[in-house]
C-alpha cells in the first residue's frame, strides 16, 4: 500500500491504463518523481500529447492536498495495487488507479448486481427496482447503482439491508444530486458503500456520470436495466457491460422490456427477467456465483 504515490499517478492525466502501467512499475515515490517525461513515455510506450504540460511537483502538491482532505473528513482510499481493491473491477480495460470511498468496501466474495435504469421512471419499473432490490438483500446480494434519481434511487432503497453500494459521478465529498445524501447516509448507516474516483473537491462535470458507468458495470458479474427510453445513462452502462463480458439483463413484463432502449437490448438477445428467479444459474457463465438465485 502507497497512497501517497498512487495519488500522484492518479493526479497525472493521461490515459487510464498508462497509469496503471506506472502502479504496477514504480514502488516508491522519489523513483517516480525522479523520471522525466521522455522516461514515463518509454515506459507507457507511446509519446503524450503536446499540449500536455508535464509537472510532477504540481501532481505531487495536488495529491498532497487531497491526502490532508481525506484525512480531514474521514474519507478512506484503496489503490489498484491493494488486495482490497476489488477483483473484478481490476479485470476491465481502464479500472480506475484509486478509488476513494466511505463505509465499507464489498469483501471479495461478496455477491454484487448492478441495477440500473432511467431517472424517470414508469410506476411498474418503480416496483421492479423496489422488488429487485429486497431480493438481492434478503438472497445476501449487494446492489450497485449509481445513486442517481429516478431507478438507482429505489434500486438503493430496496437493498438498503443488503449493503448497497454507490457509485458516484461526482467527487466523494461532494454528492451530487443533493437530493440522494439523506438516501447515501442510510445507505452507510446499513453497511453499504459510497464510491468515486474523483478526487475530494473535483468540480463536478457532466460527463463524469458516464465515466461512473464503467465502474457500476465493471464491478458487477451481472447488469440489469431495469428501464431505459431511447436516451439513457443506463444504457451507456448496458454497453459497458456487453464489453466488459458481463451478463446483461433488462426488467420487463410478459417477455417485453420496461422502455424502448432496455426493449432494443432484449431484442438483440438480453433475457428479460421479472424477478432474479429468472437469472438462470449456470456454471459456465460470468454469474455462476449467484447460485441460489
Amino acid at each position: 500500500m502507497n497512497d501517497m504515490l498512487d495519488l500522484i499517478i492518479g493526479r497525472i492525466p493521461i490515459k487510464m491504463h498508462d497509469k496503471i502501467r506506472l502502479i504496477e512499475y514504480f514502488n516508491t515515490e522519489s523513483d517516480l518523481l525522479a523520471s522525466s517525461q521522455q522516461d514515463i513515455e518509454c515506459l507507457v510506450n507511446r509519446k503524450f500529447s503536446s499540449r500536455l504540460v508535464w509537472d510532477l511537483n504540481k501532481w505531487r502538491l495536488q495529491a498532497e492536498q487531497d491526502f490532508r482532505i481525506m484525512q480531514l473528513r474521514a474519507i478512506k482510499g484503496v489503490s489498484y495495487r491493494d488486495t482490497d481493491y476489488p477483483p473484478l473491477l481490476k479485470e476491465i480495460y481502464d479500472p480506475p488507479v484509486f478509488l476513494f470511498y466511505r463505509g465499507t468496501l464489498p469483501a471479495p466474495h461478496r455477491r454484487l448486481i448492478a441495477l440500473v435504469g432511467t431517472r424517470h421512471p414508469s410506476a411498474p419499473a418503480v416496483t421492479a427496482a423496489l422488488n429487485l432490490g429486497k431480493e438481492c438483500a434478503d438472497k445476501g446480494i449487494s446492489v450497485v447503482s449509481g445513486l442517481a434519481l429516478g431507478i438507482d434511487s429505489y434500486a438503493h432503497r430496496g437493498n438498503l439491508c443488503g449493503s448497497s453500494i454507490g457509485v458516484l459521478g461526482s467527487a466523494i465529498d461532494s454528492i451530487s444530486p443533493q437530493s440522494s445524501r439523506s438516501l447515501a447516509y442510510r445507505m452507510l448507516a446499513n453497511g453499504g458503500c459510497i464510491i468515486s474516483e474523483f478526487p475530494p473537491g473535483t468540480e463536478y462535470q457532466p460527463w463524469h456520470f458516464y465515466q461512473r458507468n464503467r465502474i457500476i458495470s465493471g464491478l458487477c458479474p451481472v447488469v440489469v436495466v431495469v428501464e431505459a427510453p431511447q436516451r439513457s445513462g443506463a444504457l451507456i452502462t448496458a454497453r459497458y457491460a456487453l464489453e466488459q463480458n458481463r451478463a446483461l439483463f433488462v426488467a420487463g413484463r410478459n417477455g417485453c422490456a420496461f422502455g424502448i432502449g432496455a426493449q432494443a437490448f432484449a431484442e438483440d438477445g438480453a433475457p428479460v427477467i421479472e424477478s432474479l428467479r429468472d437469472i438462470p444459474d449456470s456454471e459456465h457463465s460470468s454469474y455462476a456465483h449467484l447460485t441460489g438465485i
